[in-house]
């Protein structure tokens, strides 16, 4: 994760399920090898498998799905895979840049979010 003038960027993959369908989440760990499982909330019957660190996001998720191409919102994929690889790079963004790659990444459909937090 990088902070750019107030501004950080995280990308992070999640797959969300009712509790009653926890297995679901629990086979996505050793598909993706990485990855945690953590609730929703306190009250919340909704389970997430998260994966957050940059690292696990560009050698498992993107290719698990580079590898399985996905036959709708590729062009979100295509922008998330972007956004990763501009993470890794040091003073890769100025503000304009971080604007932008918000009003493309995030992609709350399929659960891929790039999140933005003023600081």
């Amino acid at each position: 994760m990088h902070r750019h003038g107030g501004w950080q960027l995280q990308p992070v993959f999640h797959i969300y399920q009712h509790q009653d369908h926890r297995d679901v989440l629990e086979a996505m760990v050793p598909i993706f090898g990485c990855g945690r499982i953590r609730s929703n909330g306190l009250g919340s019957s909704v389970l997430t498998f998260v994966v957050e660190a940059l690292r696990d996001l560009e050698s498992a998720v993107v290719p698990f799905f580079e590898q399985h191409p996905l036959a709708v919102k590729r062009g979100d994929f295509l922008a998330f895979c972007r956004h990763c690889a501009c993470n890794a790079t040091e003073g890769a963004f100025d503000e304009v840049g971080v604007r932008a790659i918000g009003s493309t990444c995030v992609w709350h459909e399929c659960q891929w979010q790039a999140t933005f937090q003023d600081h």
